[in-house]
Formats: structure tokens, sequence, C-alpha cells
């Protein structure tokens, strides 16, 4: 099926917010006069948005790989393995990630690395790109590890190609070199080796940039690119609901300046003055206007009517009404209601403010069941990420290819929820007692660290440097002699 470019722009305007006010469903005019230009132009002024498409696209995204990947390798029983081979396979492995995490600084306007874009892309659009590739400028570095990167490329840029049962046959990635459009086409050839070259526009194979035709790598039968792929977060009722959110809050500001301050209007009175016959009629001349402030006290005189003659028969009852701002309260409930739509739309309900009714246990479940909707998201991107690394190593140890195979890597993406309650904490402690969870586990769960990994290092060079202090202190003992004590009855 062939992506809606469409629906993935739209979407990601709705992430960005760019395109909030091309969507808004404000009233308006047609800037055809300069009157109408300057109604509109005050319009957009007080234009007001939440982005909470972003909101909740990030809020999931954070839950999956918020916390530190923890990670290991196996061997073909599956089985964890702490041999030399195998720790020498992490320890690249490692320094990859980190070599990744340098080079992605500055890349990403919105995200940290390369992940947490795929990640996001995934659930703004349903599409989310992973790509290995071999920089050009580090082909003979002596840093082996910026031999291989890792980056996010845009949503357009790649097109996978399946079969009839849906086996990726072929990947496209299209980019510019020199000013001109390319794509880099992959595929596996009989041997399973992965053939890449180059192609233009016109689809003809042209030489790539390392002065070949084509590359072939044993990369255990995998490509350089990886789809994350899955439903939008961000549905229709979604975009409605945030096109609602932004119009409640684009009235607050709107109402209140039109309403102004408050007014006072009086009916049937007359501002200071005299009365004076003129032509001999009497009229009324104001020598100042009413003020209204703190400890100002008016008298209003009513307006009087007159006979034929011009003489004054009665006076009217001066009134005075008051009007104030605009009350906002009704735009305010409908700010938060559409706020709840969304969240509960995409199993988020649970932080959802104290005064939307929402109980302790209620709070609970709905939290259960933000963590439910985690679950396929798990499975899928810790095999991706596993599969992704692996290539890596295969790129970068391509002499030792047959030792690498007969390893595997695990992924386990430890969710984050938010910070866990007393109860829970205690509940890690006890699973971790009980050995149903491992010490670097328990402490990411237990959620007061940032490097689960660097804390369990820390933990056991203090439990080595306490075994040496009391070494230390227990070879210092000696019996010393006691002194004599002489009887002072003696």
């Amino acid at each position: 099926m062939e992506k809606d470019i469409e629906l993935i722009r739209k979407n990601l305007g709705y992430y960005t917010g760019l395109t909030f006010w091309d969507t808004a469903i404000l009233p308006k005019m047609k800037e055809e006069s300069d009157n109408a230009r300057r109604i509109m132009e005050r319009v957009k002024r007080l234009f007001q948005v939440a982005n909470k498409c972003q909101e909740i696209v990030v809020r999931h995204r954070n839950a999956l790989i918020g916390n530190t990947p923890t990670w290991y390798i196996v061997n073909q029983q599956g089985e964890r393995e702490e041999s030399g081979t195998a720790s020498a396979i992490a320890e690249h492995l490692r320094r990859l990630q980190a070599q990744w995490l340098r080079m992605s600084i500055g890349r990403y306007p919105l995200h940290s690395d390369p992940i947490a874009k795929a990640v996001d892309d995934a659930l703004t659009t349903g599409y989310g790109y992973l790509r290995l590739w071999s920089p050009a400028r580090f082909a003979k570095s002596a840093n082996i590890y910026q031999r291989i990167g890792l980056h996010s490329p845009d949503i357009e840029s790649v097109n996978i190609i399946r079969d009839n049962d849906e086996f990726v046959d072929k990947i496209e990635y299209t980019f510019i070199y020199k000013n001109e459009a390319l794509k880099e086409v992959q595929q596996l050839d009989e041997q399973g080796r992965t053939v890449f070259h180059w192609e233009n526009a016109n689809g003809d194979r042209v030489t790539m940039d390392n002065g070949l035709d084509e590359i072939k790598l044993d990369l255990g039968g995998h490509f350089t690119v990886y789809e994350i792929k899955r439903s939008p977060l961000i549905t229709d009722t979604v975009r409605r609901a945030q096109d609602a959110i932004n119009h409640a809050l684009t009235m607050m500001p709107t109402n209140i300046e039109y309403s102004g301050f408050l007014t006072r209007v009086v009916a049937n009175g007359l501002p200071p003055g005299t009365w004076e016959v003129i032509n001999g009629r009497e009229t009324f001349t104001p020598t100042g206007e009413l003020l209204f402030s703190p400890g100002v006290t008016n008298f209003v005189a009513g307006i009087p009517t007159f006979d034929n003659a011009g003489n004054i028969l009665n006076y009217t009852t001066p009134s005075v009404s008051t009007e104030g701002i605009a009350d906002v309260a009704p735009l305010i409930n409908a700010y938060k209601t559409h706020c709840a739509v969304i969240y509960e739309t995409t199993h988020q309900a649970h932080i959802l403010s104290s005064d939307m009714t929402i109980s302790g246990i209620s709070r609970q479940q709905l939290r259960a069941d933000f963590k439910t909707s985690l679950g396929t998201d798990k499975v899928a991107l810790e095999a991706i990420l596993a599969d992704c690394w692996a290539t890596a190593l295969f790129m970068l140890l391509q002499g030792q290819i047959a030792t690498i195979k007969k390893y595997d890597i695990i992924v386990d993406l430890l969710l984050e929820l938010g910070e866990p309650s007393a109860e829970e904490r205690a509940a890690v402690r006890e699973d971790y007692k009980a050995g149903l969870l491992s010490q670097q586990t328990a402490i990411s769960l237990n959620g007061y660290v940032d490097n689960p990994a660097a804390e369990v290092e820390n933990i056991k060079q203090e439990s080595q440097q306490l075994t040496t202090i009391n070494e230390d202190v227990t070879n210092d003992v000696v019996d010393l002699p006691r002194p004599t004590v002489i009887d002072a009855a003696a």
C-alpha cells in the first residue's frame, strides 16, 4: 500500500504546529480591503494554540524510550553470553552508540537522536525510518566507529517495495548529491548479500561516491534501512479536537480585548455643568466629565423636559449600568473537554488533572491501559533496534562476520510511565530480592537515576572499596596489652 503523502504532511503540520493558522476554525474574512486586512491582522495577533498533538506523541515516545534501553549478547542457545568474544562485541556496540549520539548533536531540531525522531515520525504519520550508512568523509578515519553512521531520514525519502508475501524486495532511498536527486537502491542477491547501487532520476545506474558501480556486503541478510510502522496517534478525532482547543484559547483574549475594561453607561443623566439662559432659552453647558475612580463620588442630574415655551417641566431619573469583561468560563470548560477527548483517544487519560473528576483508582486503571497500549510498540521497536544494531556490527566488522553470526542481541525497553509511587518502588525491590529482576532493571524501574548501567558499575566499585577497607581494618587490629590495675585498697 502506497503512503498517503497528503495525510503525512497534514499530520506533520499538526505535530510541529506550523499549520495551525491554516486549519483554524475561526471565522475568517477575505482580505480584499484595508478594513478586512486590519481585522484579520488583529485576529492573527490574538491567535493562541496549545499543541496537544505534539504533547501526546512525545509522551508516548518518552514512555517507550525515555529510559535507556538495556541490551545484552546471547549465544545461539539464547543464553546470556559473558565470554571474552561476546564482551568485545558488546564493547564495539557501546562505542558505536556513543558515536551516533555525538554525530546527532544539532542534526535534529526537535530531537536528541535519530531513534527519537524515527519513533515520533511513526507515531505522527504511521511511518518512521532508521538508516545506517558509511559517511564518505570518515571512510578512512582512524576512529573506526566514525565509519558507520545512524540517522533518521525524512519519511518521503524512503520507498520500501515488498513482494506478494509482504517481504522486503527492494529499498530506495532518495538523496541529493552534488545538486542532483539520486537514489540508493539495495537488494539481496542469491547468496544473501546486500547489494547497493545508485540510480539517477531516469533509473540509470551512476557511479557511487567511492568510485564503484555497486557494493556487496554480507549483512546477515539485512538491509540498512529499518521501518517503524504503526497507526498514527494523530487521527481525525485528534485533529478536530486540536482545532477546537485553538479556537477556545483564541476566543479568550479576543473576547477580553473586544469587551475591554469595566465600563459604565449613564442613562438619562447629564455630566457636570451649568444652566444658562441663552436667547431666551435655558441651555446646558458641560463643565467637566464624570470621573470613575476609587474614592470619587459623582452627582448626576437628570435630563430636563421642556414645554413649548422652553420652560423646564420636569427631570428624568438618571440610571447607571455597568458592563464587565466577557466570562471565559465556558471557553475554559471547552478547552478542558477537548483536551480530555485527545487524551482518552490516545490512551493517555491518566494524566487528566484532578478537577476533571478522575478518581485515584480510575487513574491507576487508565495508567495500566496506557501501559497496555505501549505493548505492541515495545515488542516491535525492540526487534527493530536489535536487527539495526546487529547490522551495524556486520558493517563495522566485515572480517569477523562468521564470529558475530554466532551471537544475537536482546534489547529490552524499560517503559517510563512517570514517577513510580512508593508502593511500586517497594514492589520492585521485592522482585529484585526474589530474583525476578536484574539489578540494572530494578535500578531503572525505581526511577532514581538516568543511567542504570553506570549505577550498577558504581555499586560494584563501592562494594569492592568497602571490602578492601574492611580487610585493611581487620589486619590492623592487634591485641594490645592491658594495663596493670592496682587495687587502691592495697
